[in-house]
């Protein structure tokens, strides 16, 4: 299974990758593998690696990739040929986290999003939009500001 999260608002994306990743944790206690990797520095052949199933009775793995349109040239000719076995392996869950700023991100999503069970674009907000996500984030978390601290 594949997702990407992507887009120029790291904040919303970085958090709901933590909230999938802390949820697929809780759900897979004691059986999860958690690889995290970061495209611009990792090797492309050790990303690969970390989503091969092992056996039938393997651990579920969760397979995290920030910034795979940082070096997707040479990514995607390790990764192309295993996009498609992922996107199909029930034991394996690869999220792909960009914040779109990559040379190679149109290309990355022409390859990827294909494959993907989902696809979350986090564009910037406007002014208005920031000022009523904020006002419910500080709801949800029951954090006490001021209502001018909100404004």
């Amino acid at each position: 299974m594949i997702y990407i999260l992507y887009g120029q608002d790291s904040f919303r994306s970085r958090t709901k990758l933590r909230e999938i990743i802390a949820e697929y944790q809780k759900k897979n206690e004691g059986t999860l593998d958690l690889h995290r990797f970061d495209a611009e520095t990792d090797d492309p052949r050790e990303i690969a690696e970390a989503g091969k199933s092992q056996s039938l009775f393997q651990k579920k793995r969760l397979v995290v990739i920030e910034r795979p349109s940082a070096n997707w040239e040479k990514l995607s000719k390790v990764l192309k040929p295993v996009l498609k076995q992922w996107a199909e392996d029930k034991n394996v869950f690869v999220i792909f986290w960009d914040n779109a700023a990559g040379k190679d991100f149109s290309a990355f999503l022409k390859a990827v999003e294909p494959l993907a069970e989902k696809t979350q674009e986090y564009k910037q907000m406007s002014r208005e939009e920031a000022a009523r996500w904020f006002a419910v984030y500080v709801k949800d978390k029951k954090l006490n500001l001021s209502a001018e601290a909100v404004r």
